[in-house]
């Protein structure tokens, strides 16, 4: 029988703030040598932003300040995009998770 390539995904959590920036990015640069479809782009979610007493934060008249969820916003977001069941078509069964403000991770290690 012939052999397979195994591919290594990588999964990206972006915001709405910076989406369209970090795609073009990664496609200016050949996504790094990753085949495109290794390469997967999904954006967290938005919550209101609020004052420390509680109180909800305005942009302008009518509109509600939103900021991205943060780091704990990488679950639901992996379900609500699709993250997930794309994972599961690629029988993926182990995930590394990190941040991006953890200079030392070493991927994969």
């Amino acid at each position: 029988g012939g052999t397979t390539t195994p591919s290594v995904p990588f999964y990206i959590m972006t915001s709405p703030i910076n989406h369209e920036e970090t795609a073009k990015y990664f496609k200016d640069n050949n996504y790094f040598g990753l085949p495109e479809s290794d390469l997967v782009l999904f954006q967290q979610g938005m919550l209101p932003c609020l004052t420390e007493d509680g109180k909800i934060i305005m942009e302008s008249a009518g509109k509600v300040a939103m900021a991205p969820d943060g780091n704990g916003g990488i679950y639901p977001s992996m379900q609500n995009s699709g993250v997930l069941d794309d994972m599961t078509k690629r029988g993926i069964k182990y995930l590394h998770v990190f941040s991006i403000d953890n200079a030392l991770t070493k991927i994969a290690d």
